[in-house]
This record gives structure tokens, C-alpha cells and sequence, in this order.
């Protein structure tokens, strides 16, 4: 019997040979809470961003991809794809409220299996680059939320990327605030030249318009990698 990490019902999880043996506590969600994720997956996924199109009205479909990316494929777009766990739904985000902005790091475990999986189904042998935060940021929340999920896949992250200058939330933008953003607000780490060549695949807990993860792209692309992919727990 497990307690369910968001609304604190016990519940039975499913029984995995791995944690059986290994006498660890299976921690997630129950059963109820669960339900309320809208997992992303099958074959009506974006082939860029990896949202649901069968969300979307027609309009906003343009053959296998949806508008917005259409429209990055037209500029000069570093990153190959994205692929997220879940749609960013209501319930989601109240996840993601009480993980990133009232410190309850420990409802990542509820994703860990399935993030290791998708990690393994789409990005295997793959470099994860977290998203920095600024130092600014980092005291205010004290941790990096692309940090903790970067360290729950079974390649160790590397921090090639650094957030020089604090800038405001981006959950504070609205949309064409975001996407209009000219400035990258990242930087090359001192020590990246090490992994000039290499594939990676850069880690965040939320794609919205794109714009963050195709930031960090670009300063990843002085490297002169082999792949950019994005990895998010949200899109």
C-alpha cells in the first residue's frame, strides 16, 4: 500500500518486479488523481512538438504538424523535436504549481518511471542539458525543477548551459511576450567544449510556445552537435 503523493489517499500501485526486490516504497499517484493526466502519446501527436492535434480545431493543423511549428520550420530552427509526458491540462497545472513555486519536489517521483521511459524511447544514448536558472531565480525557489528531472534519466545531465542576467518569469509573458523574446538569455558553461559533437537533448518542465527550449538550442549549436531534441514533463 502506497500513499498517493497528491491528494494523500492510500491506494495499491502496480506491482514492478524491480521495486519488488529492491524494498523501495513505490510512490505516485492513486488511481482517481491519475486519471485527471492527459498522457501524450499514439500517432495524432505534432511531429515537432509533440502535442495532441486531436485537441486542436482544423485550423491549427497543418498536416503532421501544428501551426506553430509550421511557422518555427520557417525560420532558422535548431531543435529536431520535442516530446513531453503529458498535455498541459488544469490538473497539470496545479501539478506544476505546487512542484515549482511551493517546493514539493518530491511529486516528481510520481513521473519517474515514465520519464525514463521516454527518455529511453526517444532520446537513448542523448546528453540531457537542463534549463538554468538564474542565481536570482535559484535562491528564490531552491532548486532547479530541470535539474531534478534531468537527474531522473539514466545518463548523468551535463551543465553546459548558464543563465548570465535575471530576467522575469516566463510564466509572467503572455504569449506574444514569449515568443517575441529577441535576446538569448543563455550562455555557453566554461568547460562545454568538452562535448563539441555530441547529441543532446535539452530537459524543462514546461513547452509552451517553444521559444525557451529553441534559446538554449541555439547556444548549444556553437558546439556543433550531432542533434538538438527537447524533453519536457509538460507541452
Amino acid at each position: 500500500m502506497s500513499q498517493c503523493l497528491w491528494c494523500g489517499n492510500t491506494y495499491f500501485p502496480p506491482l514492478r518486479w524491480a521495486k519488488l526486490f529492491s524494498f523501495q516504497e513505490q510512490r505516485g499517484f492513486c488511481g482517481r488523481c491519475r486519471s485527471k493526466l492527459h498522457r501524450l502519446e499514439g500517432p495524432d501527436l505534432c511531429a515537432k512538438c509533440g502535442r495532441d492535434l486531436k485537441q486542436l480545431p482544423e485550423a491549427f493543423v497543418s498536416g503532421e504538424v501544428c501551426t506553430d511549428c509550421r511557422k518555427w520550420q520557417s525560420t532558422d530552427d535548431p531543435l529536431l523535436w520535442n516530446r513531453s509526458l503529458f498535455s498541459y491540462n488544469a490538473f497539470m497545472r496545479e501539478v506544476m504549481t505546487r512542484f515549482k513555486f511551493r517546493g514539493d519536489a518530491i511529486l516528481i517521483e510520481a513521473f519517474h518511471d515514465e520519464w525514463q521511459a521516454l527518455y529511453k524511447k526517444y532520446f537513448k544514448g542523448c546528453i540531457p542539458v537542463p534549463i538554468p536558472l538564474s542565481a536570482e531565480r535559484l535562491a528564490e525557489r531552491h532548486f532547479n525543477q530541470a535539474e531534478l528531472l534531468a537527474n531522473c534519466l539514466p545518463v548523468p545531465p551535463a551543465p553546459l548551459l548558464i543563465r548570465p542576467k535575471h530576467t522575469e518569469k516566463q510564466s509572467k509573458k503572455s504569449r506574444s511576450e514569449r515568443l517575441s523574446s529577441g535576446e538569448n538569455p543563455f550562455a555557453l558553461s566554461e568547460d562545454a567544449s568538452m562535448y563539441t559533437g555530441k547529441r543532446f537533448v535539452i530537459i524543462d518542465d514546461i513547452y509552451t510556445t517553444g521559444t525557451t527550449v529553441r534559446h538554449a538550442a541555439h547556444a548549444l549549436s556553437t558546439l556543433w552537435p550531432a542533434a538538438v531534441y527537447s524533453m519536457c514533463l509538460a507541452r
